[in-house]
């Protein structure tokens, strides 16, 4: 317990702390930024200076450049390290890479790469054209014969593929058109 020396009243050290608090917290002081002339009380001047005092030093959270906060607003306006949503694909960049993420976008529309084909496919979309669609990939026959040929050629290889299939006239079963002399004998 203490004891005052004015009133003599006795308390304890937590409410003594709290009304100590109260005392200097309710107390006015002016921010210590040169051109800011508030008058805020103790308690409130974190505050002030964290979140609302247009002199107080802050870092763009972008390009971490430091300007006072009255100024902030207009940098993030042309700071080239600020985030932009691309309109194509939805992905987020800073405006500096705009250019870079135009090279890799998904949804840009792009020639396919095989010379003689003219389809215009999204370049995310490409190697599945390449892949799956494109006429002019080269590809392996599905017969199996080893031969690898451009997607147009297949359906006219498939004609003359010595490993397609073909139906026996004798028992209905199917066998590879290159293993007939087998099959017949």
């Amino acid at each position: 317990a203490i004891v005052c020396s004015q009133c003599k009243q006795t308390s304890s050290v937590a409410s003594v702390s709290t009304a100590i608090k109260k005392i200097i917290g309710s107390n006015n002081i002016r921010c210590y930024n040169n051109k800011c002339n508030k008058l805020i009380t103790i308690d409130m001047i974190e505050k002030h200076i964290s979140s609302e005092c247009l002199y107080e030093e802050c870092k763009c959270p972008h390009c971490n450049l430091i300007k006072i906060r009255n100024e902030m607003d207009e940098h993030n306006k042309i700071c080239d390290k600020r985030p932009i949503i691309c309109e194509l694909c939805q992905q987020k960049h800073p405006i500096c890479d705009t250019n870079k993420h135009l090279e890799i976008c998904p949804k840009i529309i792009i020639k396919c790469e095989n010379g003689e084909c003219t389809q215009s496919i999204e370049r995310g979309l490409i190697q599945k054209h390449l892949k799956e669609e494109c006429l002019y990939s080269i590809t392996d026959c599905t017969n199996s014969c080893s031969s690898k040929l451009m997607r147009l050629e297949l359906e006219k290889h498939f004609i003359n593929c010595p490993n397609r299939l073909i139906c026996c006239n004798k028992c209905n079963n199917k066998h590879k058109y290159c293993d007939r002399q087998k099959h017949e004998n």
